[in-house]
């Protein structure tokens, strides 16, 4: 009985090496399908952190604003005010501090006042949407996404 039972376990036929070069194709197609997805939610992601910095920073300006009357020299200013640290200072998108461009009386109609780039970064060098926009905080406090030539 023991003769036969090894003779039945010599008949099964083991992997054959296409069977586990296939079996790897098919997982590495599957994984480069995901790599897409997976960047595009963490662009997203990077976007939405950007955004919510801009917006915190809006807040502190304004709060600079009302109790000083004018506009800071800086951003560093305002590093501390309403919860605002280093890190919230650093654009996620670029990995550098955010632009700041203090409004004055020469330039009365200058919309925008922080920004992830300076609004002439040419197209594709942008952080967000794939190089196509950036993120900008508007004078009166808004946060838009800026896409195209920007005056």
């Amino acid at each position: 009985m023991i003769a036969g039972r090894k003779d039945a376990l010599r008949s099964r036929p083991g992997i054959t090496l296409p069977e586990v070069l296939v079996t790897i194709a098919v997982i590495a197609v599957l994984a480069f399908a995901l790599v897409p997805v997976l960047r595009s939610t963490t662009d997203r992601s990077d976007a939405n952190r950007c955004r919510s910095n801009l917006s915190r920073i809006g807040v502190a300006l304004k709060m600079y604003i009302t109790d000083r009357g004018e506009w800071p020299d800086s951003l560093q200013v305002v590093e501390g005010v309403d919860g605002i640290g280093r890190p919230g200072l650093i654009c996620t998108g670029t990995g550098r501090p955010y632009f700041y461009f203090r409004p004055d009386a020469e330039t009365p109609d200058q919309r925008v006042v922080a920004s992830c780039v300076p609004p002439n970064t040419p197209e594709g060098e942008r952080p967000h949407d794939s190089g196509q926009s950036f993120l900008a905080l508007q004078r009166s406090g808004e946060v838009v996404e800026m896409r195209g030539p920007v005056p």
